[in-house]
């Protein structure tokens, strides 16, 4: 039986060893400091500036490694503010900055659902001990949302982002469905696992293709870059792990049949990403962790 990468208590410690070797790396690179304690994703985003834009950012950053909070979520209006400055060549706070389609969302100036994002986060670390270690290594800030276009709406079930030029930092929006917790809690898995793929990304290319080379992604459901299709499986895998430990935990947040009905249409989009991405060339991890995913969503069970 291969190793775990991703999923149980062997795999987050895995995650947090090489994480753990990232942020010391980041650090070093910067050369301000080498406790890995102190690293922060603006770091991340600051060493893949040019020049120019880091001496524009300098200030910024530093203001942010001073920060001390009690928990990963920022809320604070100063605090999201310097985020605004950060990201946003234009200093509006859009997320430009961090990659294609970014530009679709925005930090907001101030955020009302604090108790909301606090109930999530409590949640799904009280999932497991895995989760609980997943979610201390690899979120390191829980920053807010909103659509940059007025007059559009994010999606009902919320949106995320993870970025690579962001390492440790999630993006979330507020749900506005029916399920909202519920809703919430799977995005933020979701994007524990894309931000614990990427870990994995700075070691191993995992897809041995072109990268311009797209197969159909079974989150988006149409052709994206194959390693964004790869992405996709591991979070839909995410959610599952998620979805199946939390019955017992949060009955209150949804109707009996919900997850099972969601449980059906995860195992249906597993499905189609492992028709799509199955006969690509992979390294060993990469393969791995393809099996890995395909094999949680398989055998996960609501009780």
């Amino acid at each position: 039986m291969s190793a775990s990468w991703l999923f149980g208590n062997d795999a987050s410690f895995r995650v947090e060893e090489l994480a753990k070797n990232l942020n010391k790396k980041s650090l070093e690179n910067m050369d301000v400091f080498t406790d890995e304690s102190r690293y922060c994703p603006a770091i991340s985003f600051f060493t893949q500036l040019s020049e120019t834009h880091q001496a524009r950012c300098l200030s910024i950053v530093a203001e942010i490694l001073c920060e001390t909070r009690a928990s990963p979520l920022v809320v604070e209006n100063i605090l999201l503010v310097r985020r605004q400055q950060l990201f946003s060549q234009r200093n509006e706070g859009g997320l430009e900055s961090l990659g294609n389609q970014c530009d679709r969302f925005r930090i907001p100036e101030r955020f009302e659902h604090i108790s909301l994002l606090e109930e999530v986060v409590e949640t799904f670390s009280n999932l497991g001990e895995s989760f609980e270690r997943k979610f201390r290594t690899l979120v390191l800030e829980i920053l807010p949302i909103v659509s940059s276009n007025p007059f559009k709406r994010l999606r009902e079930g919320g949106s995320g982002l993870s970025s690579h030029r962001y390492r440790g930092g999630v993006f979330l929006s507020v749900p506005f469905s029916k399920t909202i917790e519920l809703d919430l809690l799977l995005n933020l898995s979701h994007e524990i696992g894309h931000q614990a793929l990427i870990v994995y990304q700075c070691a191993d290319p995992l897809i041995l293709t072109n990268p311009s080379f797209k197969i159909f992604s079974a989150v988006r459901k149409v052709d994206r870059p194959a390693v964004l299709s790869f992405h996709a499986l591991v979070a839909i895998a995410s959610q599952v792990e998620a979805l199946a430990a939390l019955k017992a935990l949060r009955p209150n947040w949804y109707d009996p049949s919900e997850l099972h009905n969601r449980m059906e249409r995860f195992r249906i989009d597993k499905d189609e990403a492992a028709a799509a991405l199955g006969p690509l060339p992979m390294t060993l991890l990469g393969r791995q962790i393809f099996e890995e995913c395909l094999a949680i969503v398989e055998k996960a069970k609501i009780q």
